[in-house]
């Protein structure tokens, strides 16, 4: 993964901007999503709870963004 920023998972070198774009742009909405794609927390697992924590905030960011959009018509 990239080194963009402080890494989250040292062990897999991935980062929070990692994590959150797996959430964001990759559609993961859990801990094994996020795991699958990114390797976080697949090692020693120190990170776990961190990660945990940084895809609720960017699950909480998206449901924010998703406010007050129109609901799209069945087709």
């Amino acid at each position: 993964m990239a080194s963009r920023a402080t890494h989250v998972c040292l062990c897999c070198r991935v980062s929070a901007e990692d994590i959150r774009e797996a959430v964001l742009q990759r559609g993961a909405r859990n801990l094994e999503a996020v795991a699958r794609l990114t390797g976080a927390a697949t090692a020693c697992l120190s990170c776990q709870d961190e990660v945990e924590n940084l895809i609720q905030s960017a699950r909480q960011e998206l449901r924010e963004a998703q406010k007050g959009q129109p609901l799209l018509p069945f087709l």
